[in-house]
């Protein structure tokens, strides 16, 4: 195996024939490791040269060339090993037709390598713009539009739902008393506590500072509350085992049932009142929201 490098363009040669390796080779922009070497383990090639299909056969079994969508492949008068080829040349090609064949051939390689790349640094960035970095739960944005989707539907739930919205009871005491760097522990905590305690079709952002969102697909209203305040005490464990701390959650709990047109703003009114309600009964507990008029059980 041979390697020479244009000024842009990295191709890997594969050849059998002496006599034609020397002719290709022949190039002042052109480096050439000797014969048999290994390939590098800093080389990617961007085009790969073969007159041997057994040479191929091998050197594809390479980490560096498993992957066959990252390189261009040109054969030399022999047929394919392994992949198809992107350009076929005649066994009596010149060195000419080659470099140029590799230099056309490199850089639609390298372009869409960049293209690639470019896709998943946005792929990237949208996932950090709906994700909290702290907690590395959904952020506020990602709640908003999860809400937005519900209430864009129009259509009466088919399946009943439950909101809750939980707070970190006393963070700020943490804070004044441990630092920043405690009450944020508290917050990874709870956000670990939480992730634990979902199922994969529940969805769990952090609203905001100490307050978290939940959202429960497929929950009955009259067991939403028993269901949230199991998810809180979890979650309570969970901050006490990683921080050795004692802050606890509260929660305001929505129920809604199957056949409700969602409103989401009266959704989140009611959940905010209802958390209310538990800070007030002193925290570290679950509240359900109930219309004015009605005494909570």
């Amino acid at each position: 195996m041979t390697r020479m490098e244009t000024s842009k363009i990295n191709v890997l040669l594969l050849i059998a024939d002496a006599k034609p390796q020397r002719d290709w080779t022949d190039h002042a922009s052109l480096r050439v490791w000797p014969g048999g070497e290994r390939i590098p383990s800093t080389l990617q090639p961007d085009v790969v040269i073969s007159d041997c299909p057994q040479l191929l056969r091998a050197a594809l079994t390479n980490s560096r060339l498993r992957d066959s969508t990252q390189f261009g492949l040109i054969l030399v008068g022999c047929e394919s090993a392994g992949r198809s080829a992107d350009v076929h040349l005649p066994a009596d090609a010149t060195g000419r037709e080659l470099r140029l064949a590799c230099q056309l051939l490199g850089n639609l390689v390298q372009e869409r390598r960049l293209q690639r790349s470019r896709v998943g640094e946005f792929q990237i960035l949208a996932q950090w713009a709906l994700q909290d970095p702290l907690t590395g739960l959904a952020n506020r944005r990602a709640w908003d539009q999860q809400l937005q989707e519900l209430a864009n539907s129009g259509a009466a739930l088919t399946k009943p739902l439950c909101l809750a919205m939980l707070d970190v009871d006393k963070l700020k005491h943490v804070n004044d008393a441990r630092g920043h760097d405690a009450g944020d522990a508290v917050l990874r905590a709870a956000a670990s506590g939480l992730r634990g305690a979902l199922r994969a079709s529940d969805f769990a952002a952090r609203w905001g500072g100490d307050e978290f969102a939940l959202l429960l697909q497929d929950v009955p209203p009259q067991h939403a509350r028993a269901i949230v305040e199991r998810i809180r005490a979890a979650t309570d464990r969970q901050i006490a085992e990683q921080t050795e701390q004692t802050p606890t959650l509260s929660a305001g709990v929505v129920g809604v049932a199957s056949g409700t047109v969602i409103q989401t703003d009266r959704l989140w009114q009611r959940a905010d009142a209802a958390l209310l309600k538990a800070k007030h009964a002193g925290g570290s507990c679950s509240v359900e929201y109930t219309p004015p008029g009605l005494q909570a059980e």
